[in-house]
């Protein structure tokens, strides 16, 4: 593994597994990126698929001197869904700044992270007094357990002297998860009444299960009614996550 590598070096479930089947391999590599693209801007472009497990941008990559990324997810029915909702023909793509990214299986064959609690995410909502729920104080109270990179921190505070911050992490493995159980033993936060910590939904994981459902069944239907994905593009909108194309080449 490279010296930048954030993750957790020994757990066997970050280690290509040899021989391990494609639709198996929960692990993407993307390349064509923008070479100063973000956690978020990709993070951004995966809707309605499932869990991400991690992403990792490599910098200075191809002749282009751009950037590559790898994305993982928890398991294999995001990868699945992450495929229905990027295929154009025989191609895998995903849209960066208007840019269209490429997409393979990442020959470094990551398994589905059977062995974690399904409502495990790299997302990680804490609310509590003000005085230690924000912002400066927590991502330098954070650095005290672990190296890590944050995609985004949303302020969800409503309530005067109450704050109630999700701080979405780069990676679930060393960082969401490292930040998570160091809080359930710090003395600031465990067992304290006034404080909530939690993990919260990944944004890339929204409507994934129902908008695949709607594709394998729009598909089927499809077939004896050939205007279907017409009719149904035209509802959803452009912005839907679902490409007419993709209906019509599967």
């Amino acid at each position: 593994m490279p010296p930048t590598y954030m993750g957790r070096r020994l757990r066997a479930q970050n280690h290509s597994v040899p021989g391990l089947s494609d639709h198996l391999n929960c692990s993407f590599w993307l390349t064509r990126l923008p070479a100063d693209v973000t956690i978020k801007e990709i993070a951004d472009s995966i809707r309605a698929c499932g869990r991400v497990y991690h992403i990792r941008i490599i910098s200075g990559y191809g002749h282009s001197r751009g950037a590559a990324a790898i994305v993982t997810f928890f398991n294999s029915s995001a990868t699945m869904a992450f495929l229905d909702g990027h295929v154009f023909g025989a191609q895998v793509y995903l849209r960066v700044r208007g840019r269209m990214v490429s997409v393979v299986r990442n020959r470094i064959k990551i398994p589905p992270q059977l062995d974690l609690p399904i409502d495990h995410t790299r997302v990680i909502r804490i609310a509590g007094p003000v005085e230690i729920v924000n912002y400066q104080f927590l991502t330098t109270h954070f650095e005290s357990f672990c190296k890590y990179e944050l995609e985004d921190v949303l302020d969800h505070s409503i309530t005067p002297g109450h704050g109630d911050l999700e701080f979405r992490f780069a990676r679930y493995d060393s960082q969401a998860e490292c930040v998570f159980h160091a809080l359930e033993r710090d003395t600031l936060f465990a067992h304290n009444p006034l404080v909530t910590v939690h993990f919260a939904a990944d944004p890339c994981a929204q409507l994934g299960f129902a908008l695949s459902a709607l594709v394998i069944i729009i598909r089927s239907l499809a077939i004896v009614w050939p205007g279907l994905t017409a009719a149904f593009m035209g509802c959803m909108g452009p912005r839907s996550g679902l490409d007419a194309d993709v209906l019509r080449n599967r």
